[in-house]
């Protein structure tokens, strides 16, 4: 009999009845979702009548200062003051997501701490995430009889160390980036070398093997183990140090098949797998899930990220016949938005099969269910998606930067335009779909050093000015200006160049849109409460289409992300 957990917030006891009102309450608040931060002042979102005019009162009020906001975002502290419809959006925020506090688990046993042999080089974060998922997966690993664990997007190999030096497992990592891959295996030849020193040598320990590939979501799971297999093959039979005998003749038994057996290697092999990933980013996790349904591995345990990293799917229709009774209309307040909303982006336009998630390659949606509602996330709305606003407060030095980063960077854009430093650029709609604004060339700064944001925005734009320069000759030039007609590019550089040598007059600049920071944190603020919502909705479609498709398989949903 299989067994299906996942903790719904109260008031919610159906999963689909629990996806349909996750995409009512998106929709209802997508305004906070359909524009991208760098064109905040290009397109004046704080007055273009999209953003709701009472809600201004978090800018408005001199009381509410930026450690209020980060108040909001974090506990959801609301002053008696703000309009109603804005503690209902506060409220909702926090009531449609899926639960945090993580419910012990009978019979999972955490250890104190990593041992300091495996866990050099690792930061608090990751020590605490490696201790937490290692445990959890040994646990079910026990639970289930099995004898090998594959890590997919294994990286440093951090937890892989951690289940085969800790908890004696035979984990096999594998990780597309070929500077990963080398770098766990120096990591894994220096960590065994010390178990195998005379002080250690009486313990026993598992072993780890590292492959470099990549791991699609339409290849065969066969067709990856087999691979598996002849590395675990070369590295057993390799020479050993003595504390890796036992990890050998593991090595050995999951890569011979008895004499009596009439079963193949793979078969027998991939029996007892547990498949597993910590961090898997964007549409690794729904491949993970693809090659766990795929085959006859016993247990999947994936801890997703990066959901700006899916792609997704266009709907079935572009009508709202089935969604129109879950949207409900918006506010009163809200008047008829006088600018386009920017396109999501990277959402194909293949539409979306309707046989369920071992049908397609698509990272997002996954479930039957939601493949038939016309419900999109898009870029903008996987990004809020990453946000965890729990942990504003914990630093608020960070958290307050970040507003001013978000500052920054639209102002630049505003600049940028105002001054039409690039030819072929303005402040209208585009109809590129996959640009980073909704303007007609693309602008990527790249990376600023930190200390030219430290000292002010005059410093932070000429350094992002100068790496936009025109005709530089430059392998951090990242942008590539043609208005189509080659002309105004030399006009536009002479300009650029004189803007980039006036600190004066960027910090000018500055000065008189200082009192316009505020709108971003405001915004930023909000637009990040809907991220449990998002990241609630990618989640539970996860755990429907596993349910779905998995027949006897058990489904259990706990510790979300933020909680790791």
């Amino acid at each position: 009999m299989h067994h299906h957990h996942i903790r719904l917030p109260p008031g919610h006891s159906s999963v689909r009845a629990y996806i349909d009102s996750l995409c009512a309450f998106i929709a209802r608040y997508r305004f906070l979702i359909d524009f991208h931060a760098v064109d905040f002042f290009t397109h004046d979102y704080w007055n273009s009548g999209v953003f709701p005019a009472e809600w201004r009162v978090l800018k408005d009020d001199p009381s509410v200062s930026y450690d209020d906001l980060l108040h909001l975002a974090s506990f959801g502290t609301v002053k008696d003051g703000w309009p109603d419809s804005l503690k209902e959006f506060v409220e909702l925020s926090r009531a449609m997501a899926l639960p945090r506090d993580a419910v012990p688990l009978p019979g999972l046993a955490v250890a104190e701490s990593l041992d300091n042999k495996i866990s050099y080089g690792m930061s608090p974060k990751k020590k605490h995430e490696v201790l937490l998922l290692a445990a959890l997966i040994d646990h079910l690993a026990s639970q289930s009889n099995i004898t090998n664990i594959m890590d997919i997007g294994a990286g440093q190999g951090y937890l892989d160390a951690c289940l085969a030096y800790t908890y004696q497992h035979t984990v096999i990592g594998v990780d597309d980036d070929e500077i990963q891959t080398c770098g766990a295996k120096r990591r894994s030849e220096l960590i065994e070398k010390i178990f195998s020193s005379s002080k250690n040598r009486g313990k026993v320990v598992g072993k780890v093997f590292h492959i470099n590939r990549r791991v699609g979501s339409g290849e065969s799971f066969e067709t990856l183990l087999k691979e598996a297999e002849l590395g675990m093959a070369q590295g057993a039979g390799e020479k050993k140090p003595a504390a890796s005998h036992h990890a050998q003749a593991l090595a050995e038994r999951v890569t011979s098949v008895p004499p009596s057996s009439n079963a193949s290697p793979s078969s027998t092999a991939h029996a007892s797998w547990l498949l597993c990933g910590l961090h898997a980013c964007g549409d690794l996790s729904p491949a993970l899930m693809r090659h766990f349904l795929n085959s006859d591995a016993k247990v999947l345990a994936s801890v997703g990220c990066c959901y700006n990293h899916l792609s997704e799917s266009a709907p079935l229709s572009t009508s709202t016949s089935n969604t129109s009774n879950l949207t409900p209309p918006p506010p009163p307040s809200l008047p008829t938005p006088t600018i386009r909303a920017p396109p999501p982006r990277t959402i194909t336009t293949t539409p979306r099969p309707n046989g369920g998630i071992t049908t397609h390659s698509a990272g997002f949606p996954l479930s039957k269910h939601l493949t038939t509602r016309d419900c999109t996330l898009g870029f903008t709305a996987r990004m809020a998606a990453c946000q965890a606003t729990c942990r504003w407060t914990g630093d608020p030095v960070a958290s307050k930067q970040s507003f001013k980063r978000h500052h920054y960077r639209a102002l630049l854009q505003k600049l940028i335009v105002e001054k039409a430093l690039i030819p072929g650029l303005d402040g209208g709609d585009g109809d590129d779909d996959d640009d980073a604004t909704t303007t007609t060339t693309k602008i990527t700064v790249g990376k600023i050093p930190r200390g030219a944001f430290e000292k002010g925005f005059a410093t932070y734009a000429r350094a992002a000015l100068v790496k936009l320069k025109l005709g530089a000759d430059d392998d951090d030039v990242v942008v590539v200006v043609d208005d189509g007609s080659g002309g105004g590019a030399k006009a536009a550089a002479a300009d650029m160049m004189m803007m980039m040598t006036d600190l004066t007059a960027l910090a000018q600049y500055e000065r008189a849109h200082e009192s316009r920071e505020k709108e971003i944190a405001v915004v930023w603020t909000l637009r990040a409460m809907l991220a449990e919502a998002l990241e609630s909705l990618i989640l539970v479609d996860r755990f429907l289409a596993l349910v779905e498709a998995g027949g006897e398989k058990d489904v259990w949903m706990g510790l979300p992300k933020a909680d790791l």
